[in-house]
């Protein structure tokens, strides 16, 4: 199956944006991301059920990328770049006098 000249760019525009993000972090940023993005997962698991791991071996292992894992993966980055954005944002705010954020590091 094959990506329109759009889709690709909007792929490689997605993965540019997180490694950008991913940059701009720290370890210790990356590791509340993970946390944060965890803690997603749980709450999604909580309300409709259990993943099963079969489905993330088959991701993990796939020769090409089919439209449907593309829309997976374009989304995860999105997922993973708006927890990022997220992190990074309350870090600047923990950096200015007078404001208050959550250190989920602890």
């Amino acid at each position: 199956m094959s990506f329109s000249q759009e889709e690709l760019i909007q792929m490689k525009q997605q993965a540019d944006t997180f490694l950008e993000l991913v940059e701009m972090s720290s370890h210790a940023d990356l590791a509340q991301c993970t946390k944060l993005l965890a803690m997603y997962l749980t709450l999604y698991k909580q309300q409709f059920g259990e993943i099963p791991v079969t489905n993330y071996q088959k991701q993990l292992h796939a020769e090409e990328l089919d439209k449907h894992l593309a829309k997976i993966v374009t989304d995860g980055m999105d997922e993973a770049s708006e927890m990022l954005r997220i992190v990074l944002c309350e870090k600047q705010q923990d950096a200015q006098p007078g404001t208050f954020g959550i250190n989920y590091i602890n």
